[in-house]
């Protein structure tokens, strides 16, 4: 694909990563040509927002697209590519988790482009700093989810099956369990009747640090110090079982990477 040449896509899906997209090539001036999905009231919401083209038939799909561009649950995609249109054309997901051959019965042409980041419907972001990975093993294919994600973002590379999955392995423990770990931490507060904003700046610090430092170097708390006066007495606070281990857990994690670094 030539460098000053634009990009047709159509847009398979209605979530979160979508909005996103969707909002991210619209500034970028890619083509979003349609979008397409099952669920009528978030589909047309969607093309309102965007003024695009839109459809829940597939067979209604635009034949104009550079990229078809699935965001989509990870089981959807069998379904789907079981009655899928086209043959041969570019067609690209955004999994992190997906083969990148999962569209290898409808095409050559297939691959990934695994935006790694959590996305919330209605919380706009600088979409522009999102690492963009590109995973396919077709020349053609690569060349056009490069030129989509350098418009996209000013973050991407090419990176392998294992990786991505090694990578969406890692946002799991980075994102999502530290989310929960938010959570419970608020409901402990709660207890007590404390307030969660207490925690923000914290959990903000927290957060600033670990940008320009490697998370081990900027460890603290009881359990760095092995503080076990403290780590019992937290222990006895808790009531939950579950929470209880959990904590026990992971403070023996942090006693245990501070011994195998010294």
């Amino acid at each position: 694909m030539q460098k000053n040449k634009n990009c047709n896509v159509v847009l398979l899906g209605t979530g979160n990563v979508v909005w996103h997209l969707g909002h991210a090539m619209l500034k970028s001036q890619i083509s979003l040509i349609q979008v397409y999905g099952r669920n009528k009231t978030q589909l047309t919401a969607l093309a309102n927002e965007w003024h695009v083209p839109f459809t829940d038939n597939l067979n209604c799909l635009s034949p104009e697209a550079d990229i078809y561009l699935f965001a989509l649950k990870d089981g959807a995609y069998q379904e789907i590519c079981s009655v899928f249109p086209f043959r041969n054309a570019c067609m690209a997901h955004t999994s992190g988790n997906v083969d990148n051959s999962v569209f290898q019965s409808l095409t050559r042409h297939g691959g990934v482009i695994y935006p790694f980041q959590t996305f919330t419907k209605g919380f706009p972001l600088a979409f522009h700093e999102v690492p963009l990975c590109i995973d396919t093993n077709d020349p053609e294919c690569e060349g056009k989810l490069l030129f989509l994600a350098g418009k996209l973002s000013r973050i991407f590379c090419k990176i392998s099956s294992i990786q991505r999955k090694q990578l969406h392995l890692s946002g799991v423990f980075a994102c999502n369990f530290t989310n929960a770990l938010y959570t419970l931490a608020q409901k402990i507060a709660e207890e007590k009747e404390l307030d969660f904003n207490l925690l923000r700046p914290l959990i903000a610090e927290t957060a600033r640090k670990v940008q320009t430092h490697f998370p081990e170097e900027m460890q603290t708390g009881p359990a760095i110090r092995n503080d076990i006066e403290i780590i019992k007495n937290h222990i006895e606070l808790l009531k939950d079982p579950q929470i209880k281990e959990l904590y026990h857990i992971l403070t023996e994690c942090i006693i245990k990477n501070a011994k195998n670094k010294s």
